[in-house]
């Protein structure tokens, strides 16, 4: 009996777990998110997703009026009638950017989709119901688990997201 019980306590050996486990699993979840990634690329506010984008005016103590652009500069500008749309400043960015330098073009935050909350759903109810399912697997291969699902969206934010946040 004691052999039974040492031989269990040390895993089965020839059986890949552990660490090298962990490590294909990042992989291939990496690999899995930079597809998501390349085949549903991240939508901006402005890519007509309904959005609008709101305006930003500084009243100085003098009585003039500027107009905060999304890389923070301000450009004189005359306050909108309620109701109007925000008129753009003359010249100010250079034609076709909308924001800051290395963001693609977009002045706008990206929009996180909704299925990306998949993972995370996938995984609680992984824990809440595997080990009923199979008790010996999950615990065996939950941290498996984990890394793929955690390497798939990390691989999908950074195809997707590319340069937004990195200033």
């Amino acid at each position: 009996m004691g052999d039974a019980v040492s031989a269990h306590a040390e895993g089965h050996p020839g059986r890949l777990q552990g660490p090298v486990v962990w490590v294909v699993s990042v992989a291939v979840g990496l690999l899995l998110g930079v597809g998501l990634g390349r085949m549903l690329p991240a939508r901006h506010a402005e890519d007509g997703a309904g959005h609008e984008r709101s305006a930003v005016f500084e009243t100085r103590s003098d009585g003039s009026v500027s107009r905060i652009l999304a890389d923070g500069r301000s450009v004189p500008a005359e306050v909108p009638e309620p109701g109007q749309a925000a008129p753009e400043p003359a010249a100010a960015e250079p034609a076709g950017h909308t924001g800051r330098e290395g963001d693609g073009g977009h002045g706008s935050e990206p929009e996180i989709p909704l299925w990306l909350v998949a993972p995370f759903v996938l995984l609680l109810a992984s824990i809440a119901l595997m080990p009923f399912v199979s008790a010996r697997f999950w615990h065996r291969h939950y941290p498996d688990v984990a890394f793929l699902l955690g390497a798939a969206v990390l691989g999908y934010y950074v195809t997707a997201f590319g340069a937004h946040g990195r200033h």
